[in-house]
């Protein structure tokens, strides 16, 4: 195979090749007596070629399938189509003196039975028992230590036949025992000599494969160095290993990237303490009058994640809120409002879609796609970009929002958001403005209001996890001050880039963990939880969360640490605790007999590490809900 690259597709159908102006049939005999087909690629095209509709293979070039010469030519082409239905094939390819992309060499793998056509599936570097790694041959004993040290000390993993090595370095690779399959990564660069890849990294995990992700992953059998898994899998796979513990660091990286960090933050610290006060001052111009600490949490949680969500009581301001923190950070184009309609029921009510039958692309009339690509353009990357959707909830979020969800836990060089699938790339006359992808870079924040009454919908699980739900008190009325010519003087009209904003924010890889004490409480809290469902509980992603936003909160303002850690057990924790009486009744101490201790127990036990005013209150608040209703949501 050289170094030529392996790619992944099946048998075109009719319609698709009919649709995309290539013939009428996707196999059929040609004038020298041959089956000549078309293939449809399912992987991704690593070396960013010009799109091609399908590559064109020969009978008579393979042989292992076989061209049934003796029969009739329709039942000839009906047993050689239904033969490639069975398989994924793996191929290579030339460009003949026509431009006609020919496949060299066909392999043939049996379809996934989890396999839909509408399924895409990246490529990963595979290396296994018995590999050559490096020039040297390793039997290994099914554990991975060998691989995991050569990562280490950054020496080269072995080549991978059929890989693209000059594209994109690929976030994980997987090592496979024969027994398990690890992901390994995650990578930000590589290098590939003859000896093959080595990778540079910040933080080195990996992490079995669950059980779910064996049923989306193939390869086949001539070429065992390169895995296909279907796309969704594979942002699993990435968000999973970003949420494991690292089994080593880089400490040359982390130790300057430390120096720079604390260096940074000396240098913001005051600046972070004028966008607060410039936050507040715009806030009661406006006519808004909120605790300084509900505007410290609601920055921190800005400059932390990039979904936000503001609860409260209808006529509380959580829009103008929003458009006030705009304000502060000088947005005016980069900051839009819009209004969910009750009627969305999936994406393209938010994105548009493909109008076929006039080939061109349709925007929804929210003009959210044209500022996801304003905000993805080269000279738009150091603007800050704010969409708020307001009364997210009016319609199901998990429906209208669904690909941004997956998309925000990526890596920052994989959000990639796409509008319409390859083979429509320039075939729309408007693809030059609505290009087929977008990508989705952390200069772009979301935040949600929300009412929560009876037109309104809840949550699920999927949302709550990537957000912060801030729920926002209203002031008593008789401490609300209105601004005085003095105070109005100090509004500063300045415009934050985003490369300034950054600077407030510390990097993940040198924040300080949780101290041992918050750790234990969580690790209670998820297994009070997990006994009452094992769908309930505080996972890996959310201690994480925790954990950024806690190390993000600006210093010398008066929102200290533990406050904060309440505040993120109401907003990250106590946001899932919903359900009937008889499953909660046991958490929040209404119980004849309890058997284990309840939430308000374990606060007692960890008093040391935060008040918990907040989260008692919200505690009260619900289990006042059970007694009532006999539910809480």
């Amino acid at each position: 195979m050289g170094n030529e690259i392996q790619y992944a597709g099946v048998l075109a159908t009719d319609i698709e090749v009919q649709t995309k102006g290539s013939g009428k049939f996707a196999i059929f005999v040609n004038q020298n007596d041959v089956l000549q087909f078309n293939v449809r690629l399912i992987s991704q095209n690593p070396v960013k070629n010009p799109d091609i509709n399908f590559y064109v293979g020969y009978s008579n070039r393979y042989s292992n399938i076989k061209d049934t010469r003796e029969y009739i030519e329709e039942s000839r082409i009906k047993n050689y189509e239904d033969e490639l239905n069975k398989y994924f094939l793996g191929f290579t390819y030339k460009l003949n003196y026509s431009g006609f992309p020919i496949i060299e060499k066909l392999m043939l793998k049996t379809k996934l039975n989890t396999y839909t056509p509408d399924k895409k599936y990246l490529s990963v570097p595979t290396y296994r028992k018995g590999n050559t790694i490096g020039g040297e041959y390793f039997e290994y004993s099914y554990n991975i230590e060998e691989i995991i040290d050569r990562l280490k000390n950054n020496r080269p993993l072995g080549r991978v036949e059929g890989f693209v090595t000059d594209g994109d370095t690929p976030p994980f690779i997987l090592w496979d025992t024969g027994e398990t399959k690890y992901a390994i990564g995650s990578f930000k660069e590589h290098k590939y000599n003859l000896s093959g890849f080595s990778f540079e990294f910040n933080e080195l995990k990996y992490i079995p494969f669950l059980d779910n992700w064996y049923d989306e992953i193939f390869h086949f059998p001539e070429n065992e160095s390169i895995s296909y898994i279907e796309s969704e899998t594979y942002k699993e796979i990435i968000i999973a290993l970003d949420n494991s513990e690292a089994i080593y660091k880089n400490e040359v990286i982390s130790a300057e990237d430390n120096s720079l960090s604390a260096e940074s933050n000396e240098d913001t610290d005051l600046n972070e303490k004028d966008l607060i006060e410039q936050f507040e001052l715009i806030a009661k111009n406006d006519g808004l009058f909120y605790d300084r600490k509900d505007l410290i949490n609601f920055h921190t949680a800005m400059k932390t994640s990039q979904l936000v969500i503001l609860s409260g009581m209808s006529g509380t301001g959580k829009s103008r809120l929003v458009s006030c923190y705009a304000k502060a950070l000088g947005l005016a184009d980069e900051f839009k409002v819009i209004p969910v309609r009750p009627s969305w029921n999936d994406d393209s009510d938010l994105l548009g879609f493909v109008d076929s039958m006039h080939m061109v692309y349709r925007s929804s009339d929210t003009g959210f796609v044209d500022l996801l690509q304003s905000a993805g353009e080269e000279i738009n990357k150091d603007n800050i970009y704010i969409v708020c959707f307001d009364e997210m909830n009016l319609a199901r979020v998990e429906y209208y929002f669904s690909r941004l969800l997956s998309i925000l836990e990526m890596p920052e060089k994989s959000r990639v958001l796409e509008l319409y699938n390859t083979d429509m790339s320039g075939k729309l006359y408007n693809s030059s403005k609505y290009k087929r992808e977008i990508m989705i870079g952390e200069n772009v924040k979301f935040v949600g209001t929300v009412n929560v009454d009876e037109s309104t919908f809840h949550f699920s699980d999927k949302v709550l996890d990537r957000a912060n739900v801030i729920s926002l008190n209203v002031v008593p009325y008789d401490t609300w001050k209105t601004l005085d010519i003095s105070d109005k003087s100090k509004i500063k009209g300045t415009t934050l880039t985003f490369s300034e904003y950054q600077k407030y924010v510390i990097k993940k890889e040198n924040l300080k963990p949780l101290s041992i004490r918050e750790q234990q409480f969580l690790w209670e809290i998820h297994l009070m939880f997990n006994r009452v469902n094992r769908n309930l509980g505080v996972g890996p992603r959310i201690v994480k969360k925790i954990n950024n936003y806690i190390e993000n909160i600006p210093k010398l303002m008066e929102l200290k640490r533990k406050e904060a850690f309440d505040l993120q057990i109401v907003q990250r924790v106590l946001t899932k605790l919903r359900g009937p009486k008889e499953q909660l009744k046991g958490i929040l101490g209404l119980e004849e007999n309890p058997k284990s201790k309840n939430f308000y127990d374990i606060i007692t036990q960890y008093k040391d590490i935060s008040d918990f005013k907040n989260t008692i209150e919200m505690l009260d608040r619900k289990k006042r809900e059970l007694e009532i209703y006999g539910y809480t949501l």
